[in-house]
């Protein structure tokens, strides 16, 4: 019987990829069903809810927070099928599949996009996009050009060492919106007004950088009120950052950087 539906299973997967024919989805997906009732303790059974929940899951991808939501709950029943799959066929293929895609669904990301130059004694906002995470620490810590142009190159484990020797000049857990749906969202989260300077803002899914699974982002930020506009190579403006207006005999000082191939600097 097992061998039947293994044979079974593998003849729906031949159809469904290479037939032409109406409703193949919900066709393919009945079948599938089908295997998965009535036979759930079985190889060929944790395939075919595998299958199933896979498909779940590439729609459940689908999902846009800024257009189509429809899918937004598909994940959530996605890992629901795969939990299943692990309890009741654990020692199946399926069930390592469905460990792995499990993983991926309930793993936790984030990015943040800040402007690099920011008014003095003002707040300012940075986007967070995140994933699977219900706060996050935040440390806003002085930076000097030089400490910059010195950790600039570092990666790893060199570069969290060198941040955690830092003394922030603010730190703080900074709570997310808790959606349970294993998607990625997107929110805004207040800096509050800093003096001139410039400064790296430091995130992390934990308080502790070297923690075990520690994601960390680093963005370095400058805090001044004034700007500039190039209208070519040879000819800039300064202007007040908040009004726009020009800066009159503002003195300027440019620099230019080159990549050393034999340092690989």
């Amino acid at each position: 019987k097992a061998a039947l539906n293994d044979i079974n299973l593998k003849r729906l997967k031949f159809v469904f990829e290479h037939g032409v024919f109406p409703n193949k989805d919900a066709s393919y997906m009945l079948a599938l069903q089908t295997i998965s009732n009535d036979y759930p303790i079985s190889e060929a059974g944790a395939e075919a809810t595998f299958l199933i929940a896979e498909s779940i899951f590439l729609k459940g991808e689908q999902y846009d927070n800024n257009a189509d939501t429809s899918n937004r709950l598909e994940l959530v029943k996605a890992a629901k099928m795969l939990e299943d799959i692990i309890k009741k066929n654990p020692t199946t293929i399926a069930a390592k599949k469905a460990a792995n895609l499990l993983a991926q669904i309930k793993s936790v990301a984030f990015t943040a996009t800040v402007e690099k130059v920011n008014s003095i004694g003002l707040p300012f906002r940075t986007l967070i996009s995140y994933k699977n995470l219900t706060s996050i620490h935040a440390r806003i810590i002085p930076f000097s050009h030089k400490e910059f142009i010195d950790i600039k190159d570092k990666y790893g484990v060199d570069w969290i060492k060198i941040i955690s020797t830092k003394t922030p000049l603010k730190k703080w857990q900074q709570p997310l919106p808790d959606s349970k749906d294993f998607q990625t969202h997107g929110t805004e989260i207040k800096i509050d007004a800093l003096a001139s300077g410039t400064y790296m803002m430091v995130l992390s899914n934990q308080e502790n950088l070297s923690g075990d699974n520690a994601i960390i982002a680093g963005h370095l930020i400058h805090v001044s009120n004034i700007s500039s506009v190039n209208s070519n190579s040879d000819v800039l403006f300064v202007l007040d950052r908040n009004s726009g207006e020009p800066l009159r005999n503002a003195s300027v000082q440019s620099y230019n950087t080159q990549y050393d191939y034999s340092t690989r600097k």
